[in-house]
């Protein structure tokens, strides 16, 4: 296991390739043309993460459609590789390139699980309010008595 710190860039044409064998690994189902339309809307928008010997070890679309979305998706690392600081680096830095951008994410039904992130999902009451504080409760009126 190396102690480098994870090199995160982003893929060529290629490497999406890469990165949707992964899924379909995973157990994915990405469309057949979903990476190249995503790829040609954002060439920017697919990151690999990869070891100190240029191997790669993760990979995450973090595509920006115009200034109204961002999309996350393909968030994956080589299982062998798990645990090893890919993933939060890898994640860091498309949620970083997608900064002020309305988020959309996906994954497969069998994956989620609940967060350890504090992301919301975007029906939660918190999506609606910029600073995500608990909502205040309505104090109830005063029941002491007056003289």
């Amino acid at each position: 296991m190396s102690t480098d710190a994870p090199r995160i860039r982003v893929m060529d044409r290629a490497e999406v390739d890469l990165a949707i064998e992964w899924a379909a690994r995973e157990g994915w189902n990405p469309g057949l043309e979903d990476a190249a339309a995503f790829h040609a809307a954002d060439p920017e928008g697919f990151l690999i993460s990869e070891d100190a010997d240029g191997t790669p070890v993760a990979s995450m679309s973090a595509v920006r459609h115009g200034d109204g979305l961002g999309f996350v998706g393909f968030y994956i690392v080589a299982p062998e590789r798990r645990g090893q600081g890919h993933g939060i680096a890898i994640w860091r830095a498309g949620l970083a390139r997608l900064a002020g951008h309305p988020l959309f994410l996906t994954s497969p039904a069998r994956t989620r699980t609940r967060p350890r992130s504090r992301a919301r999902p975007a029906s939660s009451p918190c999506s609606r309010r910029p600073a995500c504080t608990p909502a205040r409760r309505p104090r109830s009126p005063s029941t002491a008595s007056t003289a």
